[in-house]
Parts: C-alpha cells; sequence; structure tokens
C-alpha cells in the first residue's frame, strides 16, 4: 500500500538547491555505477539473495556498490570479534546458502520460491544451519543482521528509495524547521491520510 503520494514527488527536481558537495556524491551514485567484479561468477545467486533480503521492485544496483564495498574493503564500521573480513564472509555466507537448498530441495536457491528461500534465510539467521563452515563465523545472528543492516543501507542511499518511502532528502543549505506529526514541509510528500492524532 502506497502510504505517501510519491508518484508525484521526485527528489532530483530539488537536486539544484543542494550544495555542490551534496549535487557531486548523488550524481555519482546515480551516473558511476561500479563493475561487478567480485559476484561475477554468482551474480544470479547474488542477486536472488539481495532481493530477498531487500525487494528491489526498482531495479537500483545495490549489487554494483555492494561489490565495491568488498572489493574496497568498506564496511559498516565494525567488524564482530573471530569475524573474517567481508569477502570471505560473503563468500560463507552465498556458499551456505546454496548447500542448504540443494540439501532441503535440491536446487538452487535462485529456484527455490519465496517461502523456501525463507526458510532457507530462517535457518542460517538463527544458527541453526549444520554447516561447519557457518558455525565457525562467530554469532550468525549477529552477522546475519550485518549483512542485511550492509544491503538496506545501500538500498536506501538511493534517491529513488527516496522517492519510495517519502523522504525529503538532504535540503542543506536549507533546514528542515516544521516540527510534529503528519506536518510536512512546503516540498516534502504529503501522506494519503494521516490519522496519528485521531488515536
Amino acid at each position: 500500500m502506497d502510504l505517501f503520494e510519491t508518484k508525484k514527488y521526485d527528489i532530483l527536481s530539488r537536486s539544484a538547491k543542494w550544495d555542490k558537495p551534496t549535487q557531486k556524491i548523488i550524481e555519482k551514485r546515480l551516473w558511476e555505477i561500479p563493475k561487478i567484479v567480485f559476484f561475477k561468477k554468482n551474480q544470479n545467486l547474488a542477486e536472488a539473495i539481495l532481493d530477498f533480503l531487500v525487494p528491489n521492485e526498482n531495479s537500483l544496483p545495490v549489487l554494483n556498490f555492494l561489490d565495491d564495498d568488498i572489493l574496497k574493503n568498506r564496511t559498516i564500521g565494525y567488524r564482530y570479534k573471530n569475524e573474517p573480513l567481508a569477502k570471505e564472509v560473503w563468500k560463507l555466507f552465498m556458499n551456505e546458502i546454496e548447500l542448504l537448498s540443494e540439501k532441503f530441495f535440491k536446487k538452487s536457491f535462485v529456484q527455490l520460491s519465496y517461502l523456501e528461500q525463507n526458510s532457507i534465510m530462517k535457518e542460517i539467521r538463527h544458527g541453526t544451519s549444520p554447516s561447519v563452515g557457518w558455525s565457525k563465523i562467530g554469532d550468525p545472528e549477529a552477522i546475519f543482521r550485518q549483512l542485511l543492516s550492509q544491503v538496506a543501507g545501500i538500498y536506501y542511499s538511493q534517491p529513488f528509495a527516496w522517492n519510495e518511502i517519502g523522504w525529503a532528502g538532504p535540503v542543506y543549505p536549507e533546514s528542515y524547521f516544521v516540527q510534529g506529526c503528519c506536518l510536512t514541509e512546503p516540498w516534502e510528500p504529503k501522506e494519503k491520510e494521516c490519522n496519528y492524532y485521531d488515536r
């Protein structure tokens, strides 16, 4: 269900009002799409995994930017004790997914239904997977949350995702002034129905 009138809203229509550094950062995300290198051999599997974690109806280049982060060892800022580097974590994660898919359904994760994929992810997330490799990773649930956070962070760094959720984006050198539920700045997308004060 669409909560916001986002079809009428385009965050990029306000880009001329942003300061130059912000414009350059956003333009780079839009037009300088990294090539897929790390995930090249398993691109279909990687795309299926990312689509499960964060449904990508807008076909945003999430895998491209994730690939670039992994190659450059760009992380979300922390690592758990005994956690391998990002390259190794993602290799273990993908291998584990395929191993369980073949074991339980005799098919690749790419070919599974949503419910079947969900059952695989539950095994991995809760650390109940029988694989020795994944069990040595440390805290499986914490690692799973970390990977999910990484993917979601990349998805929601894209301007088209801002349109989707009704976020008005950066406004510097302007500012947000209006505060309060159901209240918006003149340029923000309006909620179709806001009944917060009717509770």
